[in-house]
């Protein structure tokens, strides 16, 4: 490593950089992705504007070299850990993620919130793995996460002794009967790629009718389903990721549920 590494909180100044670290250059440009970077810094923007935080950062020099992405859940009392992320090799294997995590760690003991009552009592990861990356779910581990029941691809930290974190469960909604749902998060630059290759594999496979809900916009709608997807399909949540190749059999077992 060329020199010390700073781990810095997020600020309406660092927008970019907490938008485009997830993209590879060579894809900037492209105007899915351009869509992408430019609806997470909106939503940057707004959590900033009501939480006053959204990501912790690792510098070198000037250089951003990881990050690690979350927000408060005021109704659950939790913080949660959408992300954390080191996209250069070089700088893997150097303590970077271990030092975001301890900084939201130490951060949390003092954590002051805009909104009143809301106390933390548990830090929630979602601990997904990236090919060529370090398995997330055994740094979670590392760092005295402890594997949600129901889920083990979420990890908790309890705040307080004898906290625990289980996962609400998904309740279908007669309204979702004969469409599909595509839960939108913006909080991710690739959700614009994600959301238009949804849309054209779904396309492929049915005629149905298909609704896109922002889930930060559109919160309510989120909650009162419980756990969500990515995808819902005729009132059926489609576990599979759009690109894997149980995808389509899954929404087709789904569209002949409640005929």
């Amino acid at each position: 490593m060329k020199s010390e590494v700073t781990i810095v909180e997020s600020t309406k100044e660092t927008l970019e950089d907490v938008s485009n670290l997830c993209v590879p250059p060579k894809k900037r440009d492209e105007p899915t992705f351009v869509k992408g970077i430019q609806r997470k810094i909106e939503w940057a923007q707004s959590i900033l504007d009501t939480y006053g935080k959204c990501a912790k950062l690792a510098y070198c020099d000037s250089e951003l070299v990881g990050m690690l992405q979350y927000i408060p859940v005021p109704h659950e009392q939790i913080i949660k850990i959408q992300c954390i992320f080191v996209p250069d090799g070089s700088y893997h294997k150097k303590g970077i993620g271990t030092r975001l995590t301890r900084a939201l760690l130490q951060d949390v003991n003092t954590y002051q919130s805009p909104i009143d009552s809301f106390i933390p009592r548990i830090i929630l990861a979602h601990a997904f793995d990236i090919p060529g990356q370090y398995s997330q779910h055994a740094f979670f581990e590392k760092m005295g996460f402890i594997p949600v029941k129901d889920d083990p691809e979420y990890m908790y930290y309890p705040l307080e002794k004898g906290c625990s974190y289980s996962k609400r469960q998904y309740t279908p909604q007669q309204e979702d009967k004969g469409k599909a749902i595509i839960f939108f998060d913006p909080s991710c630059p690739f959700s614009v790629f994600f959301r238009e290759t949804l849309i054209s594999t779904l396309k492929k496979i049915t005629d149905i009718p298909i609704q896109v809900v922002d889930i930060f916009l559109e919160e309510e709608t989120v909650r009162k389903r419980g756990w969500v997807p990515h995808c819902i399909v005729n009132t059926v949540p489609i576990r599979s990721f759009v690109f894997d190749e149980s995808f389509s059999v899954e929404v087709k077992k789904a569209l002949s549920t409640h005929k």
